[in-house]
């Protein structure tokens, strides 16, 4: 597994003269600063508002550049038959790594993982193309692994193979359920902040109220 610092990936997007004005605050767009409770549980105090990452398309596209040019540094991409996004960043990053892909000759079909409540489904049609294929799945931040666990297991129950995955951000904590699953191949950009439960969070246990989550309210 190849796991770029962030200081070396962000060195590397402003080298891209078309980015680098989208991104020169970085510190302060992106990553901020509160006391901050996420729904799969769990405390944290910075978030990385992936959102503010990925809505610029000239950045969303060097992104998804940096991830399928790891992926192939690894792997052989002509052994994969497509890439899974979860939505909705995730289906957005999938997209236009497919769409360079083909720029390079490569032929890859994508898919959107939809969420439908707390779960996964796929459209009829998608569903039937999984089966016995290689995919590469593709989310925005992986925090508990709980989506692409459950888009991996959605995958391999139609008969298809995920054989890796491939996120923006990854908090280090999560390998361990993705070792798990069996994709033992996991591409990340840049580590997100840790999270903290119960008693470890110092905030939660002087009291301190919890900030709206950047974009949720």
């Amino acid at each position: 597994m190849r796991v770029a610092t962030k200081g070396e990936i962000w060195e590397r997007i402003v080298g891209c003269a078309a980015v680098v004005e989208a991104i020169a605050a970085t510190e302060t767009a992106f990553y901020v600063e509160g006391h901050f409770k996420f729904s799969a549980g769990g405390c944290c105090d910075t978030y990385l508002d992936i959102g503010a990452v990925l809505d610029n398309p000239a950045r969303r596209q060097v992104i998804a550049k940096e991830l399928l040019g790891m992926i192939v540094e690894y792997l052989k991409l002509d052994q994969f038959y497509g890439v899974i996004g979860i939505e909705s960043w995730g289906n957005e990053l999938a997209a236009e790594m497919v769409q360079q892909a083909t720029a390079q000759g490569l032929s890859l079909k994508v898919i959107t993982a939809k969420k439908s409540n707390r779960d996964f489904c796929f459209d009829e049609s998608d569903a039937e193309m999984i089966r016995g294929q290689n995919w590469i799945i593709v989310d925005d931040v992986l925090t508990t692994g709980r989506s692409i666990i459950l888009v991996g297991e959605k995958v391999a129950l139609l008969g298809g193979k995920p054989r890796c995955a491939a996120v923006v951000a990854m908090r280090s904590e999560s390998l361990q359920t993705l070792l798990e699953l069996g994709l033992l191949t996991t591409f990340t950009l840049v580590h997100a902040p840790a999270i903290v439960h119960g008693d470890d969070c110092l905030d939660c246990v002087s009291g301190r109220a919890h900030d709206p989550i950047p974009g949720h309210g």
